[in-house]
């Protein structure tokens, strides 16, 4: 077990060795109940135990960035339950959050989440879309078995996504837009593939209110869509760029 790893936890959690203690006793029951210090508790299924780790413990979507910083606003596109979104308020209660996510299951445990705790319920925008490169709607790809998708996707990226789910679609820029926000800390993209079309949207004006990216990228069979050609993208306007496996960190 790394050190960080247990760091991230003390900060996060008020019971910072029942998880690993559940864990050493086989994982008992299909879901564990956390403790956090800011927003109660928190129930999750079994399913998504790996995703809640990745967001509270590594805090995966800040660890590539140079320094700290305490993010004011902050976007969550592809929020999933909102682990990432409830990490994030967890450690900066300040924060003003807007939640992105279509997918009905996700989005009902999410608001689920954000019922049991009131500085959640204050400080997160839910918005049930997907972001696209314009105002509209879009096809997700899903897998029906998968109870809280954390694939869905614009792109056909598995055999196993078997059904099509015709959702709203709104562009970053209007989403911002329309909220006022002239500035905006961080942006976090795990969006299964519409992460390219978002990008590449942006109009050159706009891309000055972005003080840095968090970026999940996924392949796709246009050439012109890969990581390199992201970073290519990010660097030629202005950021600072770091990657790792899949993963794109941009500031300026």
């Amino acid at each position: 077990m790394q050190w960080y790893r247990v760091i991230n936890h003390l900060k996060h959690h008020s019971s910072p060795l029942s998880y690993y203690l559940w864990k050493l006793r086989g994982k008992p029951g299909d879901s564990f109940v956390f403790r956090t210090k800011r927003l109660g508790k928190i129930k999750v299924p079994h399913r998504l135990l790996n995703t809640y780790k990745e967001c509270f413990f590594d805090n995966t979507y800040l660890k590539g960035f140079p320094e700290a910083f305490s993010p004011k606003t902050w976007v969550d596109v592809g929020a999933n339950v909102g682990y990432c979104s409830l990490a994030t308020l967890n450690l900066y209660p300040n924060c003003q959050i807007l939640a992105v996510e279509p997918m009905p299951n996700n989005l009902a445990l999410l608001r689920h989440y954000l019922n049991l705790a009131p500085l959640a319920k204050s400080q997160i925008q839910l918005f049930p879309v997907a972001l696209a490169a314009k105002v509209g709607s879009i096809h997700l790809h899903y897998d029906p078995a998968d109870s809280y998708t954390t694939s869905a996707s614009c792109l056909a990226l598995h055999t196993k996504q078997s059904q099509q789910l015709e959702v709203p679609a709104q562009s970053l820029e209007q989403l911002l837009n329309d909220q006022h926000w002239d500035q905006v800390d961080l942006v976090k993209l795990d969006c299964e593939g519409a992460e390219y079309q978002i990008l590449e949207s942006l109009s050159e004006q706009f891309w000055p209110k972005i003080t840095r990216w968090a970026i999940e990228t996924h392949s796709s069979s246009n050439p012109n869509h890969t990581l390199a050609k992201l970073l290519l993208l990010l660097q030629s306007k202005g950021y600072r760029c770091r990657s790792k496996g899949s993963k794109i960190w941009a500031w300026r």
